[in-house]
């Protein structure tokens, strides 16, 4: 394996938090995508870390409808 002779044991896995967490009322986060990269890179010997970045939907100040400008707005908590 290439990684191994180039010594890299680290993979950065960015989690888009305004598509893993599409929805405040049910408590439910959408995490297949996530799951299924994780163990591809843990099955491969890789250690992992994580980056969450974005702000959800339902999180934001004013609604956008396109979901590809969510993460630009600041959380109402802020």
């Amino acid at each position: 394996r290439l990684h191994r002779q180039a010594n890299v044991g680290w993979v950065r896995v960015d989690v888009d938090w305004s598509y893993v967490g599409t929805s405040p009322d049910t408590a439910q986060l959408y995490l297949a995508d996530l799951d299924r990269t994780v163990t591809n890179a843990t099955c491969r010997g890789f250690n992992i870390i994580g980056v969450i970045a974005g702000t959800p939907g339902w999180a934001v100040q004013r609604p956008v409808s396109d979901p590809t400008l969510r993460t630009r707005y600041l959380p109402d908590d802020l």
